[in-house]
Formats: C-alpha cells, structure tokens, sequence
C-alpha cells in the first residue's frame, strides 16, 4: 500500500484498484476492500509524500524540528526563556523551507503549480509541527489531503504563553 502514495497522481487509482483485484483474487477481501478504500491524495499532499519518499534526511529534520518546537513551547509555559522557542521556529521553517524546494519540484512535473497550492503544501508541512498525528503521516509519506495549523501548542496567536487556568476551590479542595 505504501508504494501507492508514492506514485503519480494520476496512476494512484489504477494501481490502487489493480492492487485490490490482486488481494481479492489471492483470497484477501477484507484487505481488498480496505485498499479499494484508499483515498486518492490531493495534488499538493500527493507532491508532500513523493518529496518526502525521495528526501528521507529532509522529512526527518522536519520531524525533528518539529518534536523541538513542541518541547520549547512547553519550556516556556512551565517558565522557559522565550528564545528557545524562537530558535526552535527558526528550525522548522528552515526544515519547512528546504522540504519545501522538493516538493515545488513535485509540483512542476505536473505543470506550473499555482500559489495557492504551494501555500497548501507549506501550510501542510507547517502542521506536522503542530499536530503530532501528522508526523506519522510525514514520516510515511501518506497524506491524503491538506492541513492547516491548529496553533501552537500551548501558544496562543502572537507567541506569548496561555495564562494558567485557573482551578476552582471545589477542585482544589479548599472551599
């Protein structure tokens, strides 16, 4: 299955199907049927997982960058040093950007690829940072479609830390 998101767009189907005949003829219907399942990647997520099947080092520095990021931003809400996590960005969007020239590269063997699907594809990579769901799917190089960030973690928009909330007395046990 895996060798299905590496193909191009448009093989993905026939392969898919092709490889769902095989297991049903082999006597395998339920993983015929979950391959027949298999949701076609968008154009930009299908250029992510060929990129990240053909750069390796690169997706790891991603996944790396963003484990980084994760743990500064935690730093910081426990008391940390702001500058770590602002090295920390610096460090996923470098990894971002370098992912990046691969898969703009992707994208052009399919003709000239418009902004807002590179701006798809950066917004995706983005997100592996901040959803630690998609790094399985980075490192797989298995997207189906595109993502956004969620936020930062325990950051809100503007990069200062979420104030603790505050625990009831009932909770705290002192009412």
């Amino acid at each position: 299955m895996d060798r299905l998101y590496g193909l191009p767009l448009d093989e993905f189907t026939s392969a898919r199907n092709e490889l769902a005949r095989e297991l049903k003829r082999s006597g395998d219907a339920a993983a015929a049927e979950r391959v027949r399942k298999l949701e076609k990647p968008t154009r930009s997520a299908g250029a992510i997982n060929r990129a990240v099947r053909r750069k390796r080092r690169d997706a790891k520095r991603l996944l790396d960058a963003a484990a980084k990021l994760g743990e500064a931003q935690e730093k910081l809400i426990e008391g940390g040093e702001r500058r770590l996590v602002d090295q920390a960005v610096e460090r996923e969007r470098a990894a971002v950007d370098r992912l990046m020239a691969d898969v703009e590269a992707e994208l052009g063997r399919d003709g000239e690829p418009s902004e807002t699907m590179l701006d798809r594809a950066r917004a995706t990579l983005h997100a592996v940072a901040t959803n630690p769901e998609l790094r399985d799917e980075l490192e797989a190089g298995r997207f189906t479609k595109d993502h956004e960030a969620v936020g930062l973690g325990g950051l809100v928009a503007g990069g200062r830390p979420r104030a603790p909330r505050k625990q009831p007395a009932a909770e705290r046990g002192d009412a």
